[in-house]
C-alpha cells in the first residue's frame, strides 16, 4: 500500500513539474484603446463596453480572437484610433492542493446530510404523534357513540317490553 502511495506521490510531482515547465509558454490576449482602457464586450456587434482595471477586461487565450476585436475597430470606428493586443505571459505559477479544501467540503456536505435526515426523521415523528391522537379521538369518539347507542337501544328495548308486558295485562284481564 505504502509502494502505491509513494508511486502515485511520485506521479503527482512529475505531472506537476512538467505543468510549470509547460506554464512559462502560456500567454494571454488583452485588448486596449488609446485612451488606456480595457475592452470587455459588445452589445448586440456595435455599441463596446471599455473598463479602466485590467481586471474586469476580458481576457484571450488565442491571439486570433484579440485580433478580431481590433479588426472590428478599425473597421467601424478609424476616428477613435486601432486599439492595441497586449499579450500577458506567465511568469510565476503555483499549485494549490485541494486535497484539504475537498474534505472539509465533503465533511460539511456529510454534516448537511445527517441534519436534514434528522429533520426528516423527527417530523416524521411529529406526523406519526398527530395521527395518533387522531386516532385515539375517533376511537374515544366511536366507543361514545357505540355506548350511547347500546344505552339507547336497551332503553328502547326495555320500553318496549314494560309496552308489551303493559298489553299482556290489559288482554289477560
Amino acid at each position: 500500500m505504502d509502494n502505491l502511495s509513494n508511486q502515485t506521490n511520485q506521479t503527482n510531482q512529475t505531472n506537476q513539474n512538467y505543468l510549470l515547465d509547460q506554464a512559462d509558454q502560456l500567454s494571454f490576449f488583452a485588448v486596449r484603446n488609446k485612451q488606456g482602457e480595457w475592452f470587455k464586450y459588445k452589445y448586440g456587434g456595435w455599441r463596446c463596453s471599455w473598463v479602466k482595471e485590467l481586471k474586469k477586461a476580458r481576457i484571450y487565450n488565442k491571439i486570433g480572437y484579440a485580433k478580431s476585436i481590433v479588426a472590428f475597430f478599425e473597421r467601424t470606428n478609424p476616428q477613435y484610433g486601432i486599439p492595441d493586443v497586449v499579450e500577458f505571459r506567465v511568469a510565476a505559477t503555483t499549485v494549490h492542493d485541494q486535497t484539504e479544501e475537498l474534505a472539509k467540503r465533503k465533511r460539511k456536505q456529510e454534516n448537511a446530510r445527517k441534519r436534514e435526515v434528522e429533520r426528516k426523521a423527527k417530523w416524521e415523528y411529529d406526523q406519526a404523534l398527530k395521527r395518533l391522537e387522531s386516532a385515539k379521538k375517533e376511537l374515544e369518539n366511536a366507543q361514545n357513540k357505540v355506548s350511547s347507542m347500546s344505552i339507547s337501544s336497551a332503553e328502547g328495548r326495555l320500553s318496549l317490553a314494560q309496552k308489551l308486558a303493559e298489553q299482556a295485562k290489559k288482554g289477560i284481564t
